[in-house]
């Protein structure tokens, strides 16, 4: 089972809806506008980046993800889980060097966004966040 499985199962338990953008039949045409109008509205972005799968997406859209929470006010959080470099050194090397400029932005800028150290963290943070929301809406 893929492991981003388990944090939906958690966010359901605890009635935070989703979106897993993590479709195999992926359709540019479609999904693309789909993906993009949730990731630009939803209050709460949460990004698994596992290592499932080589990311090179997700990897090249989260500077700007990061960069369109600050002007709209979107809470992110990310999660990179490391890829075997003997297996697949492109997103080895990839996820290395953009989990090194997130952490250099962090040291300057601490509330920028959420770096999770585990995929348990990362949705625990939704949760949270997700309840801080509800709350504040009511």
């Amino acid at each position: 089972p893929r492991r981003a499985a388990l944090m939906h199962t958690k966010l359901k338990k605890d009635g935070v809806s989703f979106m897993d953008s993590m479709n195999p039949n992926w359709n540019m045409e479609t999904d693309i506008i789909r993906e993009f109008d949730y990731k630009t509205t939803i209050p709460i972005l949460l990004i698994p980046i596992t290592k499932e799968s080589r990311s090179f997406g997700i990897l090249g859209e989260l500077p700007w993800l990061i960069i369109y929470s600050l002007l709209n006010g979107t809470k992110i959080a990310c999660y990179i889980e490391d890829r075997d470099p003997h297996l697949d050194k492109d997103s080895f090397r990839t996820r290395t060097l953009v989990k090194a400029h997130l952490s250099k932005i962090l040291e300057q800028y601490p509330n920028l966004f959420f770096m999770a150290d585990s995929m348990e963290q990362l949705t625990n943070f939704g949760i949270y966040q997700a309840k801080q929301l509800a709350n504040s809406l009511k």
